[in-house]
């Protein structure tokens, strides 16, 4: 590739990819998204304004007069109805960074940040209710939606926090101190936002942000950590008030979107094959009724198969099927697909501002790619890359991240079925899972016997409801079984010899329980199986899966994190079975079990995210699949809930609306979800980094009389992989002695603790001798086998308390409950972060 196409890309991507992005000392590209289930209010729209109005002076203010809210876009749905509404370009509800939605059954109307990575790391998106913003009486449990508003930006876009603790507002460290950010209180009212500075800043408070920022304080941590750090740091602050913040409200109406597909030599024998195969399963069952779909293919020439054409019922999607490419020759000319493309998108309305490409293709270009991605990125349209095999052209990722698309790659494997995965992912989410398609299965085998297998049909899901299975070679023999026995043999089946198919559409709403399959191959071939269907009832949303890593492009510098986020109508599903396929471009995938421990890459225990480190890093692209089922039935719903925003006027927080409970158990499923993929580039001639042990983040402490209990969740050898060496535990009497001299502070006798494997509790107690009353921390690294060692642990303290001898117990407490009471005031009065 062109040395100057390179130049070009980074360009791009430093200026025009799709994100919050911090320009001179304003945000802009904020997107606001409103979810397809609210309806309309145009009341709503202008208290957006009015927040985000607001909350720009007190952001202003809070960061020393450097930055600003600039530049917001608000995505309205497409039912809404306004003349003063322009057409959205590559907005979209599924990566907007703050939402707006029906309430989450855990936090009812109460803001909160979707936030499970690394402190200092940009969070997923910030959630809103309509209430929120209609309802005036909610701003007397919540404060001023303005200042909200900041404190949930500083959790979206820096990762820090919350350094107040609702669930325990106060702790006993040598008396009763409160969980804070401030060293001291002084019970002055303040009615300014402030985030805490490290001559203030609690280290010792028992809340997530010391817990999960290594005791630093807020301020530190934006101006260290955060993804504007580097920015700020060289940010002057303005001597005048900021300009108000600009709006845009903008709709995504119809879908409109180009199957580009490539037809050139090397695509000629299985690979044309199976993007027919791809391609009809996505005009079948995933693009929705009323978009429209043209189809455009590439080679030494580009070539309409079939103008933009709207999907009215199964005779249009035929139609559409029947025209897909069969046959393959000739060069790879990427710019003569782009353009015919681009001619497709812009025939109903001259433009194709937000309307959709799918471009694929399994080689390199055979022309100059400067003369037509600019274009194809300035369009306005959204790309979706999928690049087949090894050698497709590395213009696919830039031109997704430039627009708001997804990036996959689809390898040679048969077995892995990644090429009707990638067309399956590819949805624009609105807001409303009850209309889009859920893959419940996609699994593969290469036998000559029996593939065997369970597909979970939950009642969340069952309209719609299919089954494909794909042979390599030779017509397969076999049959489905309902849960209540009925048998699905090949005669109620659609075969098709020539595109290797094998069809089943189940009539209605498919009986809910355990569907059985059994697939005898007669000769050794790969086969594969699709079950793919959509929600029971339109009001009430399917279990999801949500499947990214924390990296689109790793040099391996930072540890890559695999999640997937498993919910239903926003409940978390805990106890379930998880697993990740990272199939590279080349050589055997890595398969790794993801886990809601709340220990090594998952943040928080039983919130429904499930992550794990992935330390094998193979250079080159590699792809992202996981799959998810109930295991033994031991899957439940949890209502995962955060702490309040705290109200910022002078009394005692009022208390917040109930949260109705719901029902917690959770049937039999299986789901299947497929990432975007991912690059690693390793500097050449380097070695994959050695990573040391997991930080140890759930350290607890305990004294019992003369006996110290420490209890916390094992690391292993490469982060959270493996088993690690040995521990390393110390113990002062000063917080900042472990916090900033932890080699100095005294050691505990480790000898007799052997480290079990990654993710196993580990325990160890021994003696101490303190007076009572006194408080002791406590902090624990390890190491592995070739010395590296891991980041101190969380420090947790723990203090010795016997009761006075006569006093009754019961006083005890009353006096505890009283003293919390009355310092859960003065972090009221003082709540300055």
């Amino acid at each position: 590739m062109d040395s100057r196409f390179i130049v070009l890309c980074l360009m791009l991507l430093s200026s025009s990819c799709t994100g919050i992005k911090l320009e001179g000392n304003g945000y802009t590209d904020i997107v606001v998204a409103i979810s397809s289930g609210v309806p309309q209010d145009n009341t709503l729209i202008e208290r957006i304004k009015d927040m985000f109005t607001e909350g720009s002076m007190h952001l202003f203010e809070a960061m020393d007069n450097m930055v600003y809210f600039g530049k917001v876009t608000i995505l309205v749905p497409p039912h809404w109805s306004s003349k003063d509404f322009t057409k959205a370009t590559t907005e979209s509800y599924e990566k907007a960074g703050i939402r707006i939605d029906k309430a989450n059954p855990g936090y009812g109307d109460a803001p909160y940040t979707k936030q499970y990575e690394d402190c200092g790391s940009e969070n997923e998106y910030i959630h809103f209710t309509p209430d929120f913003f209609l309802n005036d009486d909610l701003k007397h449990f919540y404060g001023s939606r303005g200042r909200v508003l900041v404190h949930e930006w500083a959790h979206l876009r820096w990762g820090v926090y919350d350094d107040y603790n609702e669930e325990n507002p106060s702790y006993f460290s040598n008396g009763v101190q409160a969980t804070r950010c401030s060293k001291h209180i002084a019970g002055q009212h303040s009615e300014e936002v402030a985030f805490c500075r490290e001559d203030k800043h609690n280290a010792a408070s028992p809340n997530l942000q010391n817990e999960k920022c290594g005791n630093r304080a807020t301020w530190t941590v934006i101006f260290e950590d955060s993804v504007d750090s580097v920015a700020l740091q060289s940010l002057k602050p303005l001597q005048s008030p900021p300009p108000a913040p600009s709006f845009t409200v903008v709709q995504r109406m119809k879908r409109v979107v180009c199957l580009i597909l490539d037809v050139s030599g090397s695509m000629a024998g299985s690979r044309i094959r199976r993007q027919w195969q791809a391609a009809t399963h996505f005009l079948q069952y995933i693009i929705e009724d009323q978009a429209y779909v043209g189809i455009v293919t590439f080679s030494s020439e580009a070539s309409i198969l079939k103008k933009l054409t709207r999907i009215e019922n199964e005779t249009t999607r035929m139609e559409l099927i029947k025209s897909l490419p069969t046959t393959a020759g000739g060069g790879t000319y990427i710019c003569k697909g782009l353009f015919k493309g681009l001619e497709v998108l812009r025939e109903d309305n001259l433009d194709a501002l937000g309307d959709e490409m799918i471009f694929l293709t399994d080689g390199e270009a055979s022309d100059d790619l400067n003369t037509c991605v600019p274009g194809a990125i300035g369009s306005g349209a959204i790309i979706h890359t999928i690049a087949l095999g090894t050698s497709a052209a590395q213009a696919l990722r830039q031109m997704a991240d430039n627009t708001g698309g997804k990036f996959i790659i689809a390898t040679d494997d048969l077995t892995s079925n990644m090429l009707v995965d990638a067309f399956a992912s590819l949805t624009i989410p609105t807001g409303d899972y009850t209309k889009e398609p859920v893959q419940l299965e996609s699994i593969g085998i290469k036998t000559a016997g029996w593939f065997n297998g369970t597909v979970s049909v939950d009642s969340t899901v069952g309209n719609k409801t299919s089954f494909l299975i794909i042979f390599e070679s030779s017509l397969p023999t076999g049959y489905i079984q309902s849960p209540s026995g009925y048998i699905y043999s090949l005669r109620d089946m659609i075969s098709d010899t020539t595109a290797k198919t094998i069809t089943l559409k189940i009539p209605g709403t498919a009986e809910p329980g355990d569907w059985k399959y059994s697939i005898l191959s007669g000769k050794s071939q790969s086969l594969t199986i699709t079950s793919t269907s959509q929600a029971a009832h339109a009001d009430v949303p399917p279990i999801i899966v949500k499947a990214h890593v924390n990296q689109q492009v790793s040099n391996g510098s930072k540890p890559m994190i695999v999640f997937a986020e498993v919910s239903q109508n926003y409940r978390s599903i805990v106890n379930a079975e998880v697993w990740a396929t990272l199939e590279p471009e080349t050589g055997a995938p890595e398969i790794i079990q993801l886990l809601d421990n709340g220990a090594g890459a998952d943040a928080f225990k039983d919130d429904g995210i499930y992550s794990r480190y992935f330390t094998k890093l193979v250079k080159g692209r590699s792809s992202l699949k996981v799959r998810v089922r109930n295991k033994d039935g031991q899957a439940r719903f949890t209502l995962h809930r955060k702490s309040d925003v705290v109200n910022d006027k002078v009394k005692l927080n009022l208390p917040k609306p109930p949260v109705k409970e719901q029902p917690l158990v959770v049937g039999n499923f299986t789901r299947t979800a497929t990432g975007e993929s991912f690059e690693v580039s390793f500097v050449s001639g380097a070695k994959p980094p050695n990573y040391p042990p997991n930080k140890i983040t759930d350290l607890k402490a305990e004294i019992k009389e003369d006996t110290v209990f420490l209890i916390w969740t094992a690391p292993g050898e490469d982060l959270d992989l493996g088993t690690a060496k040995s521990y390393e535990i110390r113990w002062s009497n000063d917080h900042e002695m472990l916090r900033l001299n932890f080699s100095d502070a005294s050691l505990v006798n480790t000898s007799a603790v052997s480290p079990q494997e990654s993710g196993s509790v580990e325990q160890h107690s021994f003696n101490i001798i303190i007076e009572n009353g006194v408080t002791i921390f406590f902090a624990i690294r390890s190491e592995d086998k070739d010395a590296v060692k891991s980041k101190i642990s969380n420090i947790v303290h723990a203090t010795k308390v016997l009761p006075a001898p006569g006093l009754n117990f019961i006083i005890i407490i009353i006096f505890v409950c009283v003293s919390t009471i009355s310092v859960c005031f003065c972090v009221v009065v003082k709540r300055r972060c």
